[in-house]
C-alpha cells in the first residue's frame, strides 16, 4: 500500500491485488455472522505495510516483484494495469 499524496488521506493506493483484502471480503459475504470475521471487521487487517506518497517507481517495482517472488503472482500491479488502461 502506498499514500496518494503528502496529507496521507484514504483511500491508499494498492501495490498488489490486495489478496489478503479480497480474502476477507469473501468471507464477508459467504459468512458474516463469522466470529473470525466480526473480529477481523472490527479490528482492521492486520500487518499492512504503507509506503510513503512519493517513494521513487523503481522502488515500487522491487517491492511487487520481491512480494510475488513468494507467491508466483502475476508480477502485475494496479499501476501497470492502469498505465495500460490509460494508453
Amino acid at each position: 500500500m502506498k499514500w496518494r499524496s503528502s496529507d496521507r488521506h484514504m483511500p491508499l493506493m494498492a501495490l498488489g491485488f490486495n489478496h489478503r483484502a479480497e480474502a476477507f471480503y469473501r468471507c464477508h459475504a459467504d459468512s458474516p455472522d463469522n466470529q473470525n470475521v466480526m473480529d477481523a471487521k472490527e479490528r482492521g487487517l492486520r500487518k499492512v505495510r504503507v509506503l510513503h506518497w512519493a517513494t521513487p517507481e523503481p522502488v515500487l517495482n522491487k517491492v511487487v516483484a520481491l512480494l510475488n517472488s513468494f507467491h508466483e503472482g502475476s508480477a502485475e500491479n494496479h499501476f501497470d494495469i492502469m498505465q495500460e488502461a490509460t494508453r
